[in-house]
């Protein structure tokens, strides 16, 4: 994605719905180092969660790279100014969010707008779909996000996929394991980077498991009104 994106500041021609492609910092950095020349007085917006610990990279990146980085972030909106924060965002409104990226990008020029986090990605989408910039298909980004929307599209398409089914935190893991074929692997439905995965070859490990997820998203604090999926689990076998 990011890629994809700094070839729209090179004035290069891309496809619009490029794959996600998940590489490091330093990768992209060796990918464009040959090429600062042409990316001078240019401006690309990070869309940064406050919780990020990706920041400090895509900065070093950017500056390295010649390019002016606009953080836009989710931190308090009072804050905003003492933190040098150009745009103050709420995250969790994601169609507000979505319109006040539109308004200072038309007001100040921005190339490019790169989602930091995953939980951006659909901002991001959404943001430079309205802009013309190069994006993800929204809808492929909301899939990327959901895993129980991912597997619907797969198996929709004769894409091979495990079977899953999903379950509610209030679910009985009790009654649930004695229905499920083991060895399975629970997982949020909604969480990434591996945020409890975790195997189960027994009805008992699947009791442990699932009530370790429960405690996981509890202690995220997630909203079920901005996120009617967070407090979801899905069980698929391995």
């Amino acid at each position: 994605v990011f890629l994809a994106q700094i070839d729209r500041l090179k004035g290069l021609d891309r496809c619009q719905d490029v794959p996600y492609t998940f590489v490091s910092t330093t990768g992209i950095l060796m990918e464009l180092s040959m090429k600062t020349h042409l990316l001078t007085d240019k401006r690309l917006m990070l869309l940064m969660p406050e919780s990020t610990y990706r920041a400090e990279s895509f900065l070093k990146a950017a500056q390295e790279l010649g390019l002016e980085a606009v953080v836009a972030s989710d931190r308090c909106h009072m804050l905003a100014d003492y933190w040098h924060v150009p745009l103050a965002l709420k995250f969790r409104y994601p169609d507000q969010a979505v319109q006040d990226i539109i308004d200072y990008a038309k007001a100040n020029s921005v190339q490019a707008i790169i989602p930091v986090d995953d939980k951006t990605t659909v901002i991001a989408a959404k943001a430079c779909e309205a802009l013309s910039l190069p994006h993800n298909a929204p809808e492929a980004a909301e899939a990327a996000l959901n895993k129980r929307r991912m597997r619907e599209l797969l198996m929709a398409s004769d894409v091979p996929c495990p079977d899953f089914e999903v379950f509610e935190m209030s679910a009985d893991p009790v009654q649930i394991s004695n229905t499920i074929a083991y060895p399975c692997v629970l997982k949020p439905l909604l969480l990434s980077a591996s945020q409890g995965v975790i195997r189960a070859d027994t009805p008992a490990q699947f009791i442990a498991a699932f009530n370790r997820i429960c405690r996981i998203l509890q202690s995220l604090q997630l909203s079920p009104v901005a996120e009617p999926d967070a407090g979801k689990i899905l069980a698929e076998a391995f």
